[in-house]
C-alpha cells in the first residue's frame, strides 16, 4: 500500500513539475524522484531492498509485481509532458549528441538478454532502467544541444562570447527582468543578435527566443545612450511611413559619407551604412486600386504595398499583380496602407508594432479578400505573429487572429493554386538566396525552389552556408554596420563561387544588402526577387 501511495506522489509532482518549471528542471525533478520513489514502489511489502541491484537478472523480484508498477511513474511523466507541452513534445527530434545517451541507455537490455535470458522479469527491469536513465536525458537536452548548436549561431561565429548567443541573452534578459543587472550591462549584447531566427527552428525543445529577444529589448530601450537613442528615434520616425520614405527617395547622400570610417555603431557609421544600401532612384511604378484576374477567377486576394517596398521596389509588387492576376486571381490594393509594424517589432518597439497591426487590420478589413499576400518576407512573418502581438487586447484580438490566418507569402499562394499560366524559357543560372524571415520565420524554402524549377531552361544553384543571415536583418545593417558588412561580404562570396549570372531573394532588404556587398565585391552581379523572375516567364514572346 506504501509503495502505491509513494509513486501518486511521484506522479502528482511530476505533473506539477513540467506545468511550472523549465523542461531541465522539470526532468531532473523526474530523474532523482525516480530514484528515490520508485525502488521503493516496486518493492514486495517487507522487502528491505537488497533485491533491487537483482532486478537485472529477474531472480529476485516477482514479474507481476514490476509489470503493475515499474512503468506507473514514467508514463506519468510523459503524459504530463505530453499534457502541457504537446508542441515542445512533438519538436523533440534524435540528433548526434543523443547518440553517447541511446547506447547507454541500450547498456540493461544487452546486460538483460546476456543475463537474464527469456525471464519476463529481468526485460521489465531492464526497460524500467532504460525509462529511468533516458527519459531526463530526452526531456532535459535543450540546453545540451544549445551548447552543441552554438558553433551555427551568427553572431556567436562573429564575437565568440556565450552572451552572444542565444542562450546568453536569454540568460542576460531574464537578470534584468529580476533585477540583478542593469540595462544598459547587457544592451549591447542584445543589440548585436540579428534576430535572424535560426536558433528558433534549431531548438530542440522549442524554446521561442524570438518572443524573448523582442521582450529583452524593449525591457533595455530607455537605457540607452541619448545619441543612441536619437539615431533610433530617427529610423522608426522615417522607415515605417511610406510617405516619408517617398519624400526623401531621390535625395541622394553626399560622397563624402564614405570616408567616415567604418564602426560597429554610431551615428556616423549609420549614416555611412545608408549612403552604401541607398539603391539608385528610378520610376515609381504606381499600382491601380484592383486589377482582374486573366481567365477564371481563383482567388481575391488583397496585396499588402509595405513601406520600403512601396517607396523603393515598387517595380516589384507591379510584378507581383501580374503574376497573380495571370494565374487568376484577382488583386486588390487597399488605399491608406502603412508599414505593418515589421520593423519596430523585431527591434522591441512594439507599442508602435501594435499600432501599425491594428491599422493594417484594418485598412483589411474593408477589402473583402481571401487572402493577405504580401511579397516581403519580414512583412509576412510579422503578419502572421499578429495574434501573439495583440493577444491582451481583448478588442483586436478576434480580428487579429483571422487576419494572422489569412496572410500568404506571394510564392506559397501561387503554389498552393498551383500554375495554370503558360511559362516561357529562361536560359539562365541563378543562385537563390534563403531570406531570414521566409525560410526560419514562415518555414517557407521549398516553394520558391518550386516555382523556379518550373520555369523552363532556368537553373537553380544553391549559395554555400545558404542559411546563414546576410547581415540585413531589418535595420541592423544600419544599426550595426560593421558586423552586417562583413556577413554581407561573406555572403556576396559565397554567392561568386556559385558562377551564377542572376541572385534571387525574397526580401527587400536581402537585396539591398547583398547587392551593397556584391559591389564592394567588385562585382555587377545584380540582385532580384522570385517574383521578378517568374513575372520574365510569363510574359507572352514579342511577335
Amino acid at each position: 500500500m506504501h509503495g502505491a501511495v509513494l509513486l501518486l506522489i511521484y506522479g502528482v509532482a511530476a505533473v506539477a513539475a513540467f506545468r511550472f518549471c523549465a523542461p531541465a528542471t522539470a526532468a531532473m525533478a523526474v530523474y532523482l524522484g525516480g530514484l528515490i520513489v520508485l525502488p521503493v514502489g516496486i518493492y514486495p511489502p517487507g522487502s528491505s531492498g537488497a533485491e533491487f541491484p537483482y532486478w537485472i537478472t529477474g531472480s529476485a523480484v516477482p514479474s507481476d509485481m514490476l509489470v503493475t508498477k515499474a512503468w506507473i511513474a514514467p508514463l506519468i511523466a510523459v503524459s504530463a509532458f505530453a499534457a502541457f507541452d504537446r508542441q515542445r513534445l512533438l519538436r523533440l527530434r534524435f540528433a548526434w549528441i543523443d547518440l553517447p545517451m541511446v547506447l547507454w541507455c541500450a547498456w540493461p537490455l544487452v546486460q538483460g538478454l546476456l543475463v537474464a535470458g527469456a525471464r519476463p522479469a529481468g526485460w521489465i527491469g531492464a526497460l524500467y532502467l532504460c525509462g529511468v536513465w533516458g527519459l531526463p536525458w530526452i526531456l532535459g537536452r535543450a540546453c545540451i544541444a544549445a551548447g552543441v548548436l552554438i558553433l551555427l549561431f551568427v553572431a556567436y561565429q562573429l564575437w565568440g562570447t556565450e552572451a552572444d548567443s542565444p542562450r546568453g541573452r536569454i540568460h542576460l534578459i531574464r537578470q534584468v527582468a529580476d533585477g540583478l543587472a542593469e540595462p544598459a550591462e547587457v544592451t549591447g549584447h542584445l543589440d548585436s543578435c540579428l534576430g535572424c531566427l535560426a536558433c528558433v527552428p534549431a531548438c530542440p525543445s522549442g524554446v521561442r527566443y524570438d518572443e524573448i529577444i523582442e521582450h529583452g529589448r524593449e525591457l533595455v530601450e530607455s537605457a540607452r545612450p541619448v545619441a543612441d537613442r536619437a539615431v533610433r528615434a530617427g529610423l522608426f520616425a522615417l522607415f515605417p511611413y511610406p510617405r516619408r520614405l517617398a519624400a526623401v527617395r531621390g535625395v541622394r547622400p553626399p560622397q563624402w559619407l564614405g570616408s567616415i570610417p567604418r564602426q560597429r555603431s554610431g551615428i556616423g557609421a549609420t549614416a555611412r551604412a545608408a549612403a552604401e544600401l541607398a539603391p539608385p532612384p528610378g520610376p515609381r511604378v504606381p499600382l491601380p486600386r484592383r486589377v482582374a484576374a486573366r481567365g477564371t477567377r481563383r482567388a481575391v486576394v488583397g496585396l499588402l504595398t509595405g513601406c520600403v517596398q512601396s517607396a523603393y521596389f515598387s517595380p516589384v509588387s507591379a510584378a507581383t499583380v501580374r503574376v497573380l492576376a495571370r494565374e487568376g486571381c484577382e488583386v486588390v490594393i487597399p488605399r491608406g496602407q502603412s508599414c505593418c509594424g515589421a520593423l519596430p517589432l523585431h527591434a522591441g518597439r512594439t507599442a508602435q508594432a501594435r499600432r501599425l497591426a491594428r491599422r493594417t487590420i484594418a485598412t483589411f478589413a474593408r477589402a473583402g479578400v481571401d487572402a493577405i499576400v504580401t511579397d516581403v518576407a519580414g512583412c509576412g512573418s510579422a503578419m502572421k505573429e499578429y495574434a501573439r502581438l495583440l493577444a491582451d487586447d481583448p478588442r483586436w484580438a478576434p480580428r487579429a487572429a483571422r487576419f494572422a490566418e489569412a496572410v500568404r507569402d506571394v510564392t506559397e499562394l501561387l503554389c498552393d493554386l498551383g500554375p495554370v499560366a503558360p511559362r516561357r524559357p529562361l536560359p539562365w543560372t541563378v543562385a537563390y538566396h534563403d531570406a531570414c524571415h521566409l525560410g526560419y520565420g514562415q518555414g517557407i524554402t521549398a516553394q520558391p525552389r518550386e516555382l523556379l524549377a518550373g520555369v523552363p531552361q532556368l537553373r537553380v544553384v544553391e549559395v554555400p552556408d545558404g542559411g546563414t543571415c546576410c547581415g540585413s536583418a531589418g535595420v541592423y545593417n544600419l544599426l550595426q554596420p560593421e558586423p552586417a558588412s562583413r556577413l554581407g561580404d561573406r555572403k556576396a562570396q559565397a554567392i561568386l563561387a556559385t558562377g551564377a549570372e542572376l541572385v534571387v531573394a525574397g526580401n527587400p532588404g536581402c537585396t539591398l544588402q547583398i547587392q551593397a556587398a556584391l559591389r564592394r565585391a567588385g562585382s555587377m552581379l545584380k540582385v532580384r526577387h522570385t517574383i521578378e523572375l517568374l513575372d520574365a516567364a510569363l510574359r507572352p514572346v514579342a511577335a
